[in-house]
């Protein structure tokens, strides 16, 4: 019996693969709003409860021998600290779901959380400043396909107005 060709999903269902980064999580996830709930729930000074949230995925995640359930107490029961414990677990527990360039414009916006993204490519410097204009993303590609001559990003300030 000769050998049969693997099935191309790829072309029958147009499945696109984004593999740099330009991954377009069109979706809430479970673990993302364990951590939205945990982040409001630090903010309105219940520590125990967002700690609650954050050890239940942490729980998942991490092995029991290395496994650690945190308390206020871990804290210093400052609430700073465990906001910023929450926002770096988020960073940590969604990474590489495109949320880091949400997230930083969102907490840009608190003078306390503010800050500038520096890196150096190909010998030029590139600097992202806090309420910068550049911070944008792309456009899922399927929206662009009833306006292939738009622009393929959106500034959420000034929204682009599509004419027929």
């Amino acid at each position: 019996m000769a050998a049969r060709a693997p099935f191309n999903y790829m072309n029958r269902y147009q499945v696109k693969l984004f593999l740099r980064g330009d991954y377009y999580n069109n979706y809430l996830a479970v673990p993302e709003l364990y951590l939205i709930r945990a982040e409001c729930l630090t903010r309105e000074g219940k520590q125990a409860e967002a700690l609650a949230d954050v050890n239940k995925l942490r729980k998942n995640r991490i092995v029991p021998a290395a496994y650690v359930e945190y308390t206020p107490a871990d804290f210093g029961s400052d609430n700073e600290r465990v906001l910023r414990f929450v926002l770096e677990e988020r960073r940590r527990e969604l990474a590489f779901t495109g949320m880091r360039m949400i997230d930083l414009k969102r907490l840009n916006k608190e003078p306390r959380f503010a800050k500038t993204i520096k890196h150096t490519a190909e010998g030029k410097e590139y600097v992202l400043e806090p309420g910068s204009d550049k911070y944008q993303r792309q456009l899922w590609p399927n929206a662009t396909v009833f306006n292939p001559s738009g622009p393929r990003t959106h500034k959420t300030s000034q929204p682009t107005i599509y004419a027929k």
